[in-house]
């Protein structure tokens, strides 16, 4: 139990995204085989890893441009 609740700790201190395969067949709207999606999981995973991480930054460095504000204090 004590693993799953530091586990919990710690995903509320990151920011992460994961696409399973069914999440992607409802938005492209069309069914993928699961060889095939695993095969573009291995290839693509490096690079999507980099793109989200640009993107975060991004966020982060335009975060009081995009409406977000915080005060010390400030639980979310």
């Amino acid at each position: 139990m004590k693993i799953l609740e530091e586990f919990k700790v710690y995903m509320n201190e990151c920011l992460y995204q994961v696409i399973e395969k069914e999440h992607m067949e409802s938005n492209v709207k069309e069914t993928i085989d699961a060889k095939e999606w695993n095969a573009f999981c291995m290839h693509f995973i490096d690079s999507f890893a980099e793109e989200v991480s640009l993107l975060a930054i991004d966020y982060w460095r335009e975060r009081n441009i995009n409406g977000f504000e915080y005060s010390v204090g400030d639980e979310q």
